[in-house]
């Protein structure tokens, strides 16, 4: 089966998992080298350790257990809104990293079942506001270009 045929079928069976896919990535993980194709022994050997993801991101969803934090870390966040605080990632971050700090600070210990700890990175964050508040962050604008010099 080649790797259009494999992508085809996948995007098939479940659009919502594989719509990410293409051939490409698919050809990949195929060994070319030998008299027949076979999966690379790398790809197996992921598929033997159950697929976990190769970084340690952490899932938005590990304030599940702190329903209460979480909704004080939303009411905080919107009531700096609503007086006007321009908030950024950065300050988000800020109010998360406090909140947790105070309330449950066992989060920073757990481990994960890839043997990671929770960090609180960029990423997360913006997923974690996008996902409970509903906000995106924009970027900033850039500076109008130099006026030239007067003489």
């Amino acid at each position: 089966m080649s790797p259009v045929q494999i992508e085809c079928e996948l995007q098939h069976i479940d659009h919502t998992h594989f719509g990410w896919i293409h051939a490409q990535v698919i050809g990949s993980w195929i060994d070319h080298s030998g008299t027949r194709p076979a999966w690379h022994s790398i790809v197996l050997a992921r598929v033997q350790k159950g697929n976990l993801p190769l970084t340690t991101a952490t899932p938005p969803t590990i304030l599940t257990k702190y329903p209460e934090v979480t909704k004080t870390i939303i009411e905080d966040l919107r009531a700096l809104r609503a007086v006007g605080v321009a908030l950024d990632t950065i300050h988000c971050h800020g109010v998360i990293i406090a909140h947790l700090t105070v309330s449950c600070p066992e989060i920073f210990e757990a481990t994960a079942k890839d043997s990671s700890k929770f960090q609180c990175t960029e990423s997360w964050v913006k997923k974690f506001v996008d996902r409970t508040v509903n906000w995106t962050f924009c970027r900033a604008t850039q500076a109008a270009q130099k006026t030239p010099f007067q003489c």
